[in-house]
């Protein structure tokens, strides 16, 4: 009879044993799969999570070190230096420069708001040139336009856009046009007052009406709203000129910062950097970080957001990794005992047949064919029951997860930094969203590897005894 056919009759003789056998192969099988169902699961979701939050990355102050030093702004220049690096793909940024105006009414959540009482009047106006002709707010689907066109991008064109808060507000409409002026002041120590030397009048077309929902929650919507609402969006080489024309004023005028050169008066941009790849990233800052004054700025990037995230996926993949190992050990130990128990109680078999002149190899074969052959059959009907027992208890895995990550605090008591949106975000329901524990190929080929492997394992070390048993003592 040969070694196949002899280990078929062997299974199907010993059905007791064999369904022992079959029966504890299912459960270690079980346990694995749930294991690399979530490991497989933690996986995807952290390639997903990257993939959704992008490859971006942004230049903006460091508000730890403000005070602390004197540094170099991160002019639009240096926004472009920076923009030629091989690793990015594009950037935006905008100027922004504070402007008055005596004609155009300013947005208040004050009622009782007076511009002639305010001595900040002659900057109520945030307005805004981008070097995109699509800037970041209405990329990024915040700020939508409303009426009209976008300001044209060629250089000294004077072309704004205003919200509809301030066109409702002054009962202005595309087309019109409205004077606004850059109003040069010094600060007046002794009065503590800001005294407005002279003011540059400009005059700008309205091209564009938009609306920008609010992002700001709290105390500070009301005062982010009357921001936003006094936002003007126009050309960048006007918004540069008009910087320049007040750095050259604050340079020539402030008694103050006597050590300071004329590029430290310029407005600061906040570029942001579209990458090529997420793998780009840490190049990136690498690179970047030799082109900026690092004394006052940082380099921020979407992979910082990843890490709010990546903690919770990390900490399921090592609970996985911890249990396959485990288990897998536990396996090993498990299917050597069982294996020891039933070879002792076949040893006059195994004795009859060296005794015929069988090889113990030959012996080894069988025993291994039929445990792999129960192990095949275990492990095929663990592979649902698995994988829907680890669906049950990873989705309790993450929630706990997301529940108890803890909260980003301040350093310094009492201080609330006051910094720029994330680039990137993500929320617990995405995430739970996204973890999806599935049956695919790398799930059947992990779950039959590490098996099958164990089983192989105990196999070797059953062997042992085999090759170890002698014929004429067991048979005399």
């Amino acid at each position: 009879m040969g070694v196949i056919k002899r280990t078929w009759v062997s299974i199907t003789k010993r059905k007791g044993k064999s369904l022992i056998l079959l029966l504890v192969v299912f459960v270690i099988a079980n346990v694995i799969a749930g294991a690399v169902s979530v490991n497989n699961a933690s996986e995807q979701l952290n390639n997903v999570m990257k993939g959704q939050l992008g490859a971006k990355a942004r230049i903006e102050q460091d508000l730890s070190k403000m005070g602390t030093a004197v540094f170099k702004p991160v002019t639009a220049e240096v926004a472009e230096t920076v923009a030629k690096l091989t690793q990015v793909k594009s950037v935006d940024y905008s100027i922004e420069v504070g402007m008055g105006s005596d004609k155009v009414k300013s947005y208040s959540v004050d009622k009782d708001y007076d511009p002639d009482d305010d001595e900040f009047a002659f900057a109520r106006f945030s307005f805004k040139g981008s070097n995109s002709s699509k800037p970041s707010d209405f990329a990024a689907g915040t700020a939508q336009l409303l009426e009209g066109v976008m300001p044209s991008t060629e250089r000294g064109s004077k072309e704004i856009i205003i919200t509809k808060t301030l066109a409702e507000k002054n009962k202005l409409k595309v087309g019109d046009t409205a004077t606004f002026y850059l109003g040069n002041a010094v600060n007046d120590v002794k009065n503590r007052r800001f005294d407005v030397k002279e003011k540059i009048p400009y005059e700008f077309k309205i091209v564009g009406i938009y609306n920008k929902a609010s992002t700001s929650s709290g105390p500070d919507a009301e005062y982010s709203k009357e921001i936003d609402a006094n936002t003007i969006y126009t050309n960048l080489g006007i918004a540069t000129e008009i910087d320049a024309l007040k750095a050259n004023f604050d340079y020539a005028h402030d008694t103050q910062r006597t050590n300071e050169t004329l590029e430290q008066y310029l407005s600061s941009v906040t570029p942001t950097y579209e990458l090529k790849s997420s793998d780009d990233i840490d190049s990136f800052i690498a690179e970047a970080s030799k082109l900026i004054d690092t004394n006052g700025y940082k380099i921020t990037s979407s992979k910082d957001s990843f890490k709010s995230v990546s903690g919770s996926i990390a900490s399921m993949k090592e609970i996985s990794n911890l249990i396959l190992i485990f288990g897998t050990g536990a396996a090993i130990l498990i299917l050597t005992l069982v294996l020891v128990l039933f070879l002792r109680e076949r040893k006059h078999e195994f004795g009859i047949y060296q005794a015929l002149g069988e090889a113990k190899v030959k012996t080894t074969v069988q025993v291994a064919l039929e445990v792999l052959i129960i192990a095949m059959l275990g492990i095929s009907l663990s592979i649902y029951s698995g994988n829907k027992l680890a669906e049950g208890l990873s989705k309790q895995m993450i929630t706990t997860q997301l529940a108890t990550k803890p909260e980003e605090t301040s350093n310094i008591p009492g201080f609330v930094p006051m910094e720029e949106a994330p680039l990137s975000t993500v929320d617990e329901a995405e995430i739970a969203k996204n973890f999806e524990v599935s049956i695919d190929s790398n799930y059947i080929i992990g779950l039959y590897s590490l098996v099958l492997g164990a089983s192989m394992v105990s196999i070797l070390i059953s062997a042992g005894y085999i090759l170890s048993l002698n014929p004429r003592e067991i048979l005399l």
